[in-house]
This record gives structure tokens, C-alpha cells and sequence, in this order.
């Protein structure tokens, strides 16, 4: 269905972050990296952009920078991190979160994770080939390289669907987030593409992927691009067996389809072949099914323990509003203000994280960025359909101000432009009593039990 196929082309193009914002996250890390170099106490060898944005594969939800940096075995991690935050926190007034193995803050907008690796070579595939050889867990951050790659030699199609899996993924409220899920959907992409004819259109592409999320205990796969078969022998005994294989191209002993993830998978495989009815609904040309193919699963609103009320004057949406210096993060990312009650914002955010990903999914075939103009009447669309589940009701001028709601979410629309949804909030008769802690948003908008 040509149709069907252009809007996904067009939607998986919408979903990169505009070159405008990415260049604004380019130049921020490029000044971080300066000042950073400058005033280290420890000599760095090299510095590498990694994760999404570069592997070219981000989506707008979330522009988040991994910056690996390359230092002399003999390095004390601990104290390189101990460094790297008295720079972040001296030069830029950052709050950081550091770990034992990284440095996260988020700063004017963007997500920033730095990670400190061994240098074992100069030129990046023989790091990779050595680190590898080497099978020292000490020294994995080093294959970093190696995931960006081997996504920089996959064809614009693969780069395409793993936006599209990506953001499908942020659409299902599944538990149990962990490390790697953006990566396993990428890995999806690059095998379903390949397993496809070489003629084969987004569309086509796409039912492959969510057919090996949907069989998943069938997938064994491995790319033999850094490493041998015989390393992956070294590390997986019953390739042939019943436990299903997606090993990292990076790191031969890296299954993301291990046993610990199976229960995680299951669930993904139900929503999968939701989403694939929902493509055939579309190509019988079920009216409005386009609209729903990337609606979330489950319902957030029989769900989550907290919903929009839905009486009349409770919800309200602003223009598109040009960002100042002060808000230019609503304008780069969602955001959440709660004004009144003690609602969760990590609960709130699902709600901006949802309405922002319906919007690029409503609008798959308009670049809002372009036309900020219609994102007012966009997103009470996107309302209308997600909330009060009818036909477009009437949204008219209103008196009351913004700050007279409970909670106030932002949704980026370009343009460095955001809306504000004003709303206030009810208890949901309709969500299951559930004995774990409140949802939270991370990397997805899902409820991480963690």
C-alpha cells in the first residue's frame, strides 16, 4: 500500500531531531569536550561520540549524547569521574548523577552520559578486534565503537525502521526496562532488513521486524563483522539450542535475548502482533486505522493510577510559544510542572511522553516543525482521540489561566516552539491496584519496576 508505506517514510523522517536541534546539542557537546580537555587532570587519548545520536538512529522523545573517553589503563576510573564532575559542576553549574562507571545530567535540553574507556589502540578496529580478544569485562566500554560502526554501514532503510521500532517500543507499557532495549530494536531493524528482499519498501520491512518480535524464541542471529565464529562458539556452547540468539555485533558475548529478558519479550511479542493487525487494518482501509497503528498498548488510561479529568474547562492548550533562554528545554524535550496535589512527575511524564508521541504519530505525514502554526489544534486532536475518545469536540478561547491547573505538560512542536496542556487530574476507578512502586519515565515512557 503505497500510501501507508510514505506516510512511515515520511513519519520515520519526522521522528530525527531537526538539524537545528541537533546542531544546538552538537555545539553544546563540542564546548563540554573543550572546556573538559582543557582541564583534566588525566591525560585523554581520544574522545568518541556514541549512542543514538551517533549512530544516527535518535528519535525526537529523547536527544540524549553518549561520549566515551579514551583514557591510559593505568588511569584510576573513579578518581578520572571524581575529575570529570568537579569540571561539569565548576564550569557549567551542572547537577550531576555519577555512578561508578559514568557521569548523567541533563543540561540546556539534551541528555548527556560520559563514560570513561580503556585506550588499547589508535585506530578504532583494532580497539574493537583486541578488546574482544582480550574478553575483559574492564575493558567492554572500548566496543562502544563498534555499535556506531557497524550502524554507520547499514543502508538508509535499516536506519529508517530503527526509528520506527524504536519509538513502537516507547509505545507499549511494558515492565521492566533495561540497558540495551533502543539497541536490541536497532539490531531488529538490521536483521529484518536483511532477511528482506533487497527491493523491499519500509512497509515490508516493518512486518518482517515485528514478526521476529513476535517469534522471538525462534531469532538466532550474529553478525560476524569483529569477531569469528569460533568467538561466538567460545562464549555460546548450544547456539542451536532452544534459547534464542541476538548477539551483540560488537560483543560476541552479549545475547539481548537472554534468558533474563524472555519474560520482558513475551509481552513485547502480544503488542507486536497487535500492531500488526493494526496494519492490516489500515491496508483494508478501515477508516482512521492509520491514526492507531502506533496508539499505546495498554491503554495508558486504564493503567496508570492518576487520568485527565474529562469535564469541561479541566483541560486547556496554549499556542505554539517561542522559547526563551529560561525555556528552551520545553522546547527540545516534554516537561512536566505540577502545580497542585502530589501527583508523581515521573507519572506525569508518561502523560507528556504519551501526547508528544502521538503527535508525530498523528501527523506522520506533516512536519510540524514547519508549520507550528497548526500544532494548537494538532494536539486537541490528539485529545480529542486519547482522552474523550470521540470526533473532534469544541475547543474554544478560555479565560483561565494556565497557572489555575494542577499539572502543566510541554510539548515540543519546533522552531524551538512549545504548547502547554494545562489539566487538571482524578483518581482512575479503572487502573488495577498494583504492590509496586509508582510508574517512573526513563529512557521510555513505561512503568520501570526497577
Amino acid at each position: 500500500m503505497a500510501n501507508l508505506c510514505q506516510y512511515l517514510v515520511n513519519f520515520s523522517d519526522n521522528l530525527k531531531p531537526s538539524p537545528d536541534l541537533e546542531k544546538r546539542g552538537n555545539l553544546l557537546l563540542d564546548k563540554f569536550l573543550k572546556v573538559i580537555c582543557q582541564h583534566s587532570k588525566f591525560k585523554i587519548l581520544r574522545v568518541m561520540k556514541a549512542g543514538s545520536m551517533g549512530k544516527k538512529t535518535a528519535i525526537s522523545i529523547k536527544i540524549d549524547y553518549d561520549c566515551v573517553f579514551f583514557i591510559d589503563k593505568e588511569t584510576d576510573k573513579v578518581k578520572f569521574l571524581d575529575d570529570l564532575d568537579d569540571i561539569l559542576t565548576l564550569n557549567f553549574n551542572v547537577s550531576n548523577k555519577q555512578s561508578f562507571n559514568a557521569i548523567s545530567f541533563f543540561f540546556e535540553g539534551y541528555f548527556f552520559d560520559f563514560l570513561p574507556g580503556i585506550f588499547v589502540a589508535e585506530n578504532p578496529e583494532e580497539q574493537i578486534k583486541n578488546v574482544i580478544a582480550l574478553n575483559d569485562n574492564k575493558l567492554k566500554i572500548g566496543l562502544t565503537e563498534a555499535t556506531v560502526i557497524f550502524m554507520a554501514e547499514q543502508s538508509s532503510t535499516v536506519h529508517q525502521l530503527a526509528r520506527l521500532l524504536k519509538f513502537w517500543s516507547h509505545t507499549v507499557l511494558v515492565p521492566g526496562f533495561f540497558n540495551g532495549r533502543s539497541y536490541t530494536m536497532e539490531l531488529f531493524a538490521a536483521m529484518a532488513c536483511e532477511e528482506s528482499p533487497l527491493d523491499s519498501d519500509l512497509l515490508y520491512c516493518l512486518r518482517v521486524a515485528l514478526d521476529k518480535i513476535r517469534n522471538y524464541h525462534k531469532v538466532n542471529k550474529f553478525w560476524l563483522r569483529f569477531y569469528s565464529k569460533e568467538e561466538v562458539a567460545r562464549h555460546h556452547v548450544n547456539l542451536e539450542g532452544s534459547q534464542p540468539v541476538l548477539l551483540d555485533p560488537a560483543d560476541p558475548s552479549n545475547n539481548l535475548l537472554g534468558a533474563d529478558r524472555c519474560l520482558f519479550f513475551e509481552q513485547l511479542a502480544k503488542f507486536s502482533q497487535t500492531t500488526l493487525d493494526r496494519l492490516e487494518a489500515v491496508e483494508r482501509g478501515v477508516p482512521q486505522a492509520v491514526l492507531s497503528i502506533f496508539t499505546p498498548q495498554p491503554s495508558v488510561w486504564d493503567t496508570l493510577p492518576n487520568i485527565p479529568r474529562k469535564t469541561e474547562n479541566s483541560m486547556f492548550v496554549s499556542h505554539a510559544i517561542q522559547a526563551n533562554a529560561e525555556t528552551v528545554p520545553f522546547a527540545i524535550q516534554p516537561h512536566v510542572q505540577i502545580q497542585k496535589g502530589t501527583y508523581s512527575i515521573n507519572e506525569m511524564l508518561v502523560f507528556a511522553q504519551c501526547f508528544y508521541s502521538m503527535l508525530l504519530s498523528s501527523n506522520g505525514g506533516l512536519d510540524l516543525r514547519e508549520n507550528t502554526s497548526q500544532a494548537q489544534s494538532a494536539i486537541s486532536a490528539c485529545i480529542d482521540t486519547l482522552i474523550f475518545g470521540v470526533a473532534p469536540t469544541k475547543w474554544q478561547p478560555a479565560q483561565e489561566t494556565f497557572e489555575s491547573r494542577e499539572v502543566v505538560l510541554f510539548i515540543p512542536v519546533g522552531n524551538l516552539s512549545y504548547v502547554k496542556i494545562g489539566m487538571d487530574m482524578e483518581k482512575n476507578m479503572a487502573a488495577p491496584e498494583l504492590n509496586v512502586p509508582p510508574p517512573k519515565a526513563s529512557v521510555y515512557w513505561n512503568y520501570s519496576l526497577e
